[in-house]
């Protein structure tokens, strides 16, 4: 799992987080350090959604398809007009 650390809690966290097989940084080592609080939620969300994405990418070919990217969902449409929603079986590791 990935986790951005925030500079309201000890450095060490990150470390502890790390020891414990996680991808832990903190919002400085991000360049993130004094960002607002929603600013980096935001980027989290982000970083989130293109994760998923590249998890469907592995495994469903980007040609011949409609791909529709939402903060929720990817959904794609084949050229068969059969509509699969990747959303449910995605989960963050």
């Amino acid at each position: 799992m990935e986790f951005k650390v925030d500079e309201n809690l000890p450095v060490e966290v990150a470390s502890l987080l790390q020891k414990c097989g996680h991808d832990a940084k903190t919002v400085r080592q991000e360049g993130l350090g004094g960002g607002k609080d929603e600013v980096i939620a935001g980027i989290c969300l982000v970083v989130s959604a293109v994760a998923r994405l590249v998890k469907v990418l592995e495994v469903v070919p980007l040609a011949h398809h409609l791909w529709i990217v939402e903060e929720e969902s990817i959904r794609i449409s084949g050229k068969d007009d059969q509509s699969v929603d990747h959303a449910s079986g995605l989960n963050d590791d």
